[in-house]
């Protein structure tokens, strides 16, 4: 995901480049994708576009790069949300509960069901000396 700073960064160096330096991202339009149930940037969630406390401290560089990016990322105005993974159209049986079992995982909302098959697919040395190259784990 993208971080505040990110978007702070990606409008300076679009303003830099066009040479408009009052019009957000150099006023050139974009477009934006990407998965909103994912992990906070790498940086924290104190960076995070989607964080819950709505204020920052803006009283060192740092904070005003927050700020300033999440300011930006306030202003986009069109959303279109993708609802239908078409990434695992085709898929057998187990391929259906794993993708079932991770999009329940996206949303933290999984059956116990997800857990016990996600279980089943661990590879355990227990297992009299089972690999994962062993067609039970495929």
């Amino acid at each position: 995901m993208l971080s505040t700073k990110d978007m702070y960064q990606i409008s300076v160096q679009l303003c830099n480049a066009s040479g408009l330096q009052d019009m957000l991202f150099g006023g050139m339009n974009m477009i934006f994708a990407g998965d909103f149930a994912q992990l906070p940037p790498i940086m924290g969630e104190d960076w995070s576009l989607y964080r819950r406390k709505a204020t920052y401290m803006a009283n060192n560089p740092q904070g005003q790069k927050k700020a300033i990016g999440r300011s930006l990322w306030h202003q986009v105005t069109t959303v279109i949300i993708l609802r239908q993974n078409m990434r695992q159209r085709s898929q057998s049986a187990d391929d259906t509960r794993l993708r079932t079992a991770l999009e329940n995982m996206r949303y933290k909302d999984c059956t116990d069901d997800d857990i016990t098959f996600l279980k089943s697919r661990v590879s355990n040395a227990r297992l009299n000396g089972s690999t994962v190259k062993d067609p039970l784990f495929r």
